[in-house]
């Protein structure tokens, strides 16, 4: 990880750095091996939560977690995490196939049983896939949501976005992951989010997760953040 040091070294401003794990509500036992490498290093993480999956038994986990450890955020991921696209087309829960209304409803029935079921909910919409209908989006300020994160900035009306720079799992599928945490560092950019997926994160991703936080915990140059902080500093 001497390469992740030296790209920090380099940089001109601070970094501003959250972690986006997406499909709480799945791979449960995955999700506690993963928050024990978080909690071990004081590191801040935001859990996106997928309304239609979670159960009393899982709330009861994500609330005890969250009281354990102050880092955590909880957020709306979709609805139901289910494609509603034909055959051949990318997979969207809030794409094309369905109107605009018919999604806003889903959303909002997903946000009223996060709120029944969770301690505390952060006003964040994480659309699975990282897809969603620029029409969507623009509705999500009226139903009370702040901010909107994707791996992807949609220009037009509706709330801020807090967008996700790097897939962790995709680079190390790719067996790119050093390089592709190199260059983000190291970046002319002033915030960055990265991108989880516990139910899919073998031993060798955990591993990684916790030199990564042994690395720059403790570098000047880098602030790993929850992003209901990020916010805050929203006009």
């Amino acid at each position: 990880m001497q390469r992740l040091t030296a790209a920090l070294d380099q940089r001109a401003e601070p970094l501003t750095l959250f972690f986006r794990d997406d499909d709480a509500g799945w791979g449960m036992d995955a999700l506690d091996a993963m928050l024990v490498v978080f909690e071990r290093h004081v590191c801040p993480v935001d859990l996106a939560v997928i309304p239609a999956a979670l159960t009393n038994e899982n709330a009861v986990r994500l609330n005890s977690w969250q009281s354990r450890h102050l880092g955590i955020g909880l957020h709306q991921h979709g609805y139901a995490h289910h494609n509603h696209e034909p055959v051949g087309a990318r997979k969207c829960e809030f794409g094309k196939a369905r109107p605009v209304e018919r999604q806003c409803a889903d959303i909002m029935m997903g946000r009223e049983r996060l709120a029944s079921m969770l301690d505390k909910v952060d006003p964040v919409f994480t659309p699975p896939w990282n897809r969603c209908l620029p029409a969507t989006v623009a509705r999500l300020t009226q139903i009370g949501f702040a901010a909107y994160s994707a791996d992807h900035i949609i220009d037009g009306d509706g709330p801020a976005m807090l967008p996700v720079s790097l897939d962790w799992e995709r680079a190390l599928r790719d067996q790119n992951l050093v390089e592709a945490l190199a260059a983000l560092l190291s970046a002319p950019i002033p915030q960055a989010g990265i991108m989880l997926h516990h139910a899919v994160m073998q031993a060798e991703g955990l591993d990684l997760l916790d030199q990564l936080f042994s690395t720059i915990s403790q570098h000047p140059k880098i602030a790993c953040v929850p992003m209901h902080q990020l916010l805050e500093t929203i006009p």
